[in-house]
């Protein structure tokens, strides 16, 4: 029987690279094999059906598909729509008095090994507030706009720096 799963593509359309039509990436989808194919804007957000419950399998399916169809390589992750239901259910940053525009949630496309973890509750972002949760990044944005700095790097937002650290060890985000 076939679930709700939901595709993220990392990095299309995004300044006028790595452009994929959303009504071509669509019949893609229902051409390798996926039902009731819905994309949401020009994001690359995919829902669909589909009885395969390997969400890694279908992700390399999909990443596979698109290298094929249009010619370049895109991070994909695939999640169950009860993954994406309990990781929203369970932001540690909700309460009645946060602005939706503060909290931002994240995707690995694995958990990361311990080390990274632990080195990730090491980095201090403050004011802004960070949870790593199994292959979830929960993220709280303060009401101000700091900006970090790093000998290595300037001056960003705490949400790159993050961002820096993960992707550094091979680790794919969404």
């Amino acid at each position: 029987m076939s679930s709700t799963k939901i595709a993220l593509l990392r990095g299309i359309n995004v300044g006028g690279h790595r452009k994929v039509p959303m009504a071509e990436l669509r019949k893609l989808m229902t051409d390798l094999g996926f039902e009731q194919v819905k994309t949401y804007i020009q994001s690359g957000n995919i829902i669909f059906k589909s009885p395969v419950e390997n969400t890694a399998e279908l992700a390399l399916r999909i990443q596979n598909g698109i290298l094929e169809r249009f010619g370049f390589e895109v991070p994909v992750i695939c999640l169950t729509a009860e993954t994406l239901q309990h990781a929203v259910k369970n932001n540690p940053f909700v309460t009645e008095a946060t602005p939706l525009s503060q909290l931002h949630l994240s995707f690995l496309n694995k958990e990361p090994e311990k080390s990274l973890a632990e080195a990730l509750q090491e980095i201090d972002l403050s004011p802004d507030q960070y949870h790593l949760q199994n292959t979830f990044i929960y993220y709280r944005k303060s009401d101000t706009d700091v900006l970090i700095t790093t000998e290595e790097s300037g001056s960003f937002d705490g949400f790159y720096i993050l961002y820096k650290q993960v992707f550094s060890q091979g680790i794919e985000i969404n």
